[in-house]
């Protein structure tokens, strides 16, 4: 299960890496959108492309994987934080999470993505370790995402009823 999990994440941390790497302009005005000084974007850019394929990287040799993991977790902190940051000031800047793949805006879909992904990297630095807690921390994150990205794409929407089932109407 560790190895699954080790593997997932060298997947995603990979693909972001090789997607920013194509998104040479996107990159930079991701990060200026998320309120950093215009003199750190490529300096920053390159450093988080580096940083993403060096924790791909250690995710998949053996004796490199718990800091790989480490690595990745706190990545994702970071990212959750800006986040969060960005929400809190009214801004919901383009993620560029995946490069130009997938450039969307952050809202709690995208937090709720890295908390999962921060859960499966928990359950990687500690070796697999109190499954029982990082399955119900991403359980919890998985949950939310696919809640919070249908609503954002309209398919869920507040007072719907749930396909086959009927209301509790009291007669």
């Amino acid at each position: 299960m560790v190895l699954a999990a080790r593997l997932v994440l060298a997947a995603v941390f990979g693909v972001a890496g090789i997607a920013k790497l194509l998104d040479r302009e996107g990159l930079p005005r991701a990060i200026a959108s998320f309120g950093l000084p215009a003199r750190t974007e490529k300096p920053l850019g390159y450093l988080l492309i580096s940083y993403e394929f060096v924790t791909a990287l250690a995710l998949i040799v053996n004796p490199w994987a718990r800091i790989g993991a480490l690595g990745a977790l706190g990545l994702l902190l970071t990212f959750c934080l800006a986040i969060v940051v960005s929400i809190a000031r009214g801004r919901t800047p383009d993620c560029h999470c995946f490069g130009g793949l997938r450039a969307t805006p952050v809202g709690w879909a995208t937090l709720a993505r890295n908390g999962l992904l921060a859960a499966t990297a928990g359950f990687v630095a500690t070796d697999g370790r109190a499954p029982w807690f990082f399955t119900g921390l991403g359980t919890i994150a998985a949950t939310c995402w696919v809640v919070l990205g249908l609503k954002r794409s309209g398919k869920v929407r507040p007072g719907m009823v749930t396909p086959g089932f009927e209301p509790f109407r009291v007669r």
